[in-house]
Order: C-alpha cells, then structure tokens, then sequence
C-alpha cells in the first residue's frame, strides 16, 4: 500500500514522456533525488513513518522471540515506507514481562529487537539503517499481575534515530 511516493513517481515518469533517451533517465533518477533530498519530503517521511510506528503491534509469546504472524503485515509496512524514505534510521527496543530472572530478561528483549531487525533486513532494509536493543523488564506499559498485562509487557517498541545527516538541500515542496 504505497501511500507517500506514488504522486513523486508520476511526475518523474511524465518527465520521461518528453524524453526517451539516456540523458532522460538521468534527469528521472536526478528529479527523483531531488524530490528525496527535500525538506518537505523528508518530513513527510518522518510523519508518515511515526504514524505507522505508534500503532505497530509486536508481542511475543512467554519466553520467547519468534514474531507472531499477525504483526508481519505490519512490519512489511514499515519496510515498504522505509524503501520510499531512505533518510529513515529506526530503534528497535525490546521488552519483556518480570518473569524470570533480570539477565534473562535482558537477553531475551535483545534477541526480540534483533529478530524484528533480522526480518526488517532480510526484506532489503539497510542494517546499518537499525539499531535493536533491550531493556528487559525496565518499562513496563501494563501490570505484570496478570497474564494480559504480561502479555502487553513482552513487545517491541519502535522510534527514529534522528541522524543530523539528513539531507535539507532543497525545498522542493
């Protein structure tokens, strides 16, 4: 579901109209750079991005760090705005319930960023674009008394690194 280039992508395409030869797809992949290294368009990006990383969902099962199949469309939309923004860096941060022992814990959030990050990577994002950590049992967002709050506890939680290296060059938009 391509929700942020599909407009920048028609009007790169009608540049070709006018134009077939090799100087023209230059000037596509020249306007299409442009477009990517504009203010407007990298705030899109962030906006966009942070939208669907605030309703992401991925929890895990009691100990473990196998991703659920109902969280995989979910991260198949991140990558696909990660494909179209590649400004984009992402902190991946897993959580675990208070089960079990600190060290524990701590390894197994770890593992969950990680295998959320394998899964981001394996489907063409940029590793050095992610950064997976964990924070074991430290922040919890529901009780640990119960099996639901549990349940809640043991997630992902995504954020944007901010780099300082985005490109502002143009304001395109």
């Amino acid at each position: 579901m391509r929700r942020l280039l599909d407009p920048v992508l028609v009007v790169a395409l009608l540049t070709l109209v006018f134009a077939s030869s090799t100087a023209a797809a230059e000037s596509k992949q020249e306007f299409v750079e442009l477009i990517r290294d504009s203010a407007r368009f990298n705030s899109l990006c962030d906006n966009l991005m942070r939208q669907v990383l605030q309703q992401a969902n991925v929890n895990f099962a009691e100990s473990s760090a196998e991703i659920g199949t109902s969280a995989l469309a979910m991260l198949d939309e991140i990558v696909e705005i990660a494909f179209d923004c590649p400004s984009l860096q992402i902190a991946v941060t897993g959580h675990t319930d208070n089960r079990g022992n600190e060290a524990a814990n701590d390894a197994l959030s770890k593992a969950r960023a990680e295998s959320v990050v394998a899964y981001l990577t394996e489907r063409g994002i940029d590793p050095a674009r992610l950064k997976a950590r964990g924070v074991g049992s430290d922040t919890p967002i529901a009780s640990n008394e119960d099996a639901a709050g549990r349940q809640i506890n043991r997630r992902i939680e995504f954020s944007l690194i901010k780099t300082g290296k985005e490109k502002r060059k143009s304001s395109f938009f």
